[in-house]
């Protein structure tokens, strides 16, 4: 039977898990690695964004690139501008906690989703949009990715092709990494880097393109190979989320980020290709689904509030201010998912893939 998306429940668990680790590290309660819950959504959006492509191209027989960008713009832009509007309020009224000429620059960059080369480019950032620069990642990425898939997709021998397309980008990525590091380059420029960081996206990717070629396991021996993998990396990120502390030469140097995200690439495959088992069980758990749902709102809306309720009550204790910010941005990103976000993931969802010759479309 071809493989088939679907809404899959776990891959809103490994979302809910992700933006926990994110939400722990920036709410300071000694989640060390906690930024390695963005190396999940790397992974996580590179899976789903070529299933999507994937599938419409089996389906339909083309992929229409126009329908593909305006699908993102209603599901990406809307919170985006209300938390940027929100910031910009804030840093008027407050220019002595967030300076004028910072956000101004860190607002532009986010709004065209460049604001990791400003970062590295300039060096100062404002905490309060300091997270944004993953999502800029991901955007580039998505202008990218696509055309090569509409290239590749629709002529014989396609999911071999692009499998290898992904594949090199792994490895091409991961050494650009070595060669900035023998170099000595700066933090900000292999930390924020695209070129750096898109290893992450591209396993996805190559996990989605397995799934629609067929390739997955299908006999009980490698079945259990890949649940013992899964079982294993999930056991790793977890423990490196804990522990790993913050973020430096050496994660990259060790190959550590993309340890990382080949467990997480390990994980989405199992659940994917078993989904009745003691995992996909776990990951479906409701309070972990329902904070997947709105991962991409509390992601947005969590760090400006955080930093915000310090500056108001910077000698609140930890154990008052950490419950009290979590259910501050949990409220808000709630609020943001049904007023915000909903309207136009309805109009997106009335977005149907369009019937494209395949000879028009390569």
């Amino acid at each position: 039977m071809p493989f088939t998306l679907g809404r899959r429940a776990p891959l809103d668990g490994i979302r809910g898990l992700a933006v926990a680790a994110v939400v722990a590290l920036h709410a300071g309660i000694g989640v060390k690695g906690g930024y390695l819950g963005v190396q999940m959504f790397f992974v996580l959006s590179g899976f789903v964004i070529t299933a999507v492509l994937l599938e419409e191209a089996r389906e339909t027989g083309g992929i229409s690139l126009r329908q593909f960008y305006l699908r993102r713009v209603l599901r990406l832009l809307p919170a985006l501008v209300a938390v940027l509007a929100f910031v910009a309020a804030y840093s008027l009224l407050f220019p002595g906690h967030a300076p004028r000429h910072q956000v101004a620059r860190a607002e532009a960059g986010a709004m065209f989703y460049v604001v990791n080369w400003v970062y590295i480019h300039v060096g100062s950032k404002p905490y309060l949009l300091v997270h944004t620069w993953s999502l800029s990642i991901e955007e580039q990425f998505y202008l990218l990715w696509p055309p090569i898939v509409v290239a590749l997709a629709l002529r014989g021998g396609r999911y071999r092709r692009l499998a290898q397309v992904a594949l090199v980008g792994v490895a091409a990525s991961t050494a650009v990494r070595w060669v900035l590091i023998a170099h000595g380059a700066r933090l900000d420029r292999i930390y924020l880097g695209t070129d750096t960081r898109v290893d992450a996206l591209l396993m996805g990717c190559a996990v989605a393109i397995a799934c629609y070629a067929g390739w997955m396991p299908r006999r009980r021996a490698t079945l259990a190979a890949l649940r013992t993998a899964s079982f294993a990396g999930a056991v790793v990120v977890v423990a490196a989320c804990l522990w790993w502390g913050r973020p430096g030469v050496r994660d990259y140097h060790g190959l550590g980020l993309s340890f990382i995200a080949l467990c997480t690439a390990a994980i989405v495959a199992a659940v994917v290709v078993m989904p009745t088992g003691v995992m996909p069980r776990v990951l479906a758990w409701s309070p972990l689904t329902e904070l997947g749902k709105i991962s991409y709102g509390l992601y947005l809306w969590h760090l400006p509030l955080f930093v915000m309720f310090r500056n108001a009550f910077p000698h609140t204790t930890n154990w008052i201010a950490v419950p009290l910010m979590t259910v501050i941005a949990l409220g808000v990103s709630l609020v943001s998912y049904h007023y915000i976000e909903a309207p136009f993931l309805r109009m997106k969802e009335r977005l149907r893939p369009a019937q494209v010759p395949v000879t028009a479309v390569a």
